[in-house]
């Protein structure tokens, strides 16, 4: 993450700290006392966990620290983190897992390559994942992503078995801004305020040939749309997961 995009994306420049190690020690070593102000609020971004190991995997030259070194690692730096995230404490911490393109068969695949899974007993889990497929993806002449689908999953916690909830979002990259038209139209056919008949939409009296061409007319019926929507007080069933 460069400072240009860190500063796009609305980051304070001013009050940051960049830890650029990848031995967890290290990185605890500074997290561990910021975590444990009570009375602040720290956002850590971790980018990325998959090349965060122990000290050990330098310092032996021969084993590189032993078998599963890097599950390990992460799974003890994610339990000493997470041990800190207690219900009295206003910090976040985000953890980003990169993906690659590994071979199945006679096809490539997007394999996640980050160790086994480490997750803590106390935790609700919230997983985001932006995806990489033609259809959840909107490209210029020169491939470029100008859009693209981001899911996102609450994990049900270990401690308290609790219902997840899981939804999406389309997310601009060059802006680092969330489609809200694509969201308004999802929700809007949702609850049939637009009708679908296979490929058409209909609103009203005018209709459409495909999602892309229903966005294009977005800005008329934008204010219309969230009118109708506001006065439906739509409620949707959830469990408490947070």
């Amino acid at each position: 993450m460069t400072d240009q995009w860190m500063d796009h994306c609305g980051i304070d420049m001013e009050h940051r700290i960049v830890i650029r190690s990848t031995i967890a020690e290290e990185i605890l070593q500074v997290m561990m006392p910021m975590l444990r102000e009570k009375q602040s609020k720290y956002i850590f971004l971790i980018d990325s966990v998959n090349s965060i190991v122990m000290e050990s995997f330098y310092k032996n030259d021969d084993s590189m620290g032993g078998v599963g070194i890097h599950a390990r690692s992460q799974g003890a730096f994610i339990q000493k983190i997470s041990s800190e995230l207690i219900s009295d404490v206003n910090h976040c911490v985000i953890f980003i897992a990169q993906q690659t393109i590994g071979a199945k068969g006679q096809y490539f695949v997007t394999q996640g390559k980050f160790g086994n899974a480490a997750e803590h007993w106390a935790t609700n889990i919230i997983r985001i994942n932006a995806s990489d497929s033609k259809d959840d993806t909107d490209r210029d002449v020169d491939d470029r992503i100008l859009n693209r689908k981001v899911t996102w999953r609450v994990d049900k916690s270990k401690q308290n078995p609790v219902k997840g909830t899981k939804g999406d979002y389309w997310f601009n990259p060059d802006s680092a801004t969330i489609d809200n038209d694509r969201e308004i139209f999802h929700i809007a056919v949702r609850n049939k305020v637009i009708n679908r008949a296979g490929a058409w939409y209909n609103y009203g009296e005018h209709k459409f040939q495909g999602e892309a061409k229903f966005l294009v007319a977005m800005p008329e019926f934008r204010e219309q749309l969230i009118a109708e929507l506001d006065a439906m007080q739509l409620a949707y069933e959830h469990e408490e997961v947070l």
